[in-house]
């Protein structure tokens, strides 16, 4: 297992809510660092033109399993998180 896992954005393509859905399913099969798992934020993961920050904000809501989270906002965008091991 490595130390160490980063996702480096686009979680979603979002089309419509059930993009939401799919990542709900997907997210406890993805693979975990043995320290800690860093992933931010894409384009994608904003919406339409890359405008939509509710878009963002839901992508933000789901979660690991048995992981903590923290999102940064800055300048009306969520911009990573930080995923360390529980």
């Amino acid at each position: 297992m490595p130390d160490f896992i980063v996702f480096t954005g686009d979680w979603i393509t979002y089309r419509d809510s059930r993009q939401f859905n799919q990542l709900r399913q997907i997210m406890p099969h993805i693979p975990h660092g043995r320290l800690g798992t860093v992933g931010i934020l894409g384009n994608h993961d904003y919406g339409f033109n890359w405008r939509m920050v509710d878009v963002a904000q839901r992508v933000t809501e789901i979660e690991l399993p048995e992981v903590s989270s923290l999102w940064y906002r800055e300048s009306g965008g969520y911009y990573g998180c930080i995923r360390e091991s529980a």
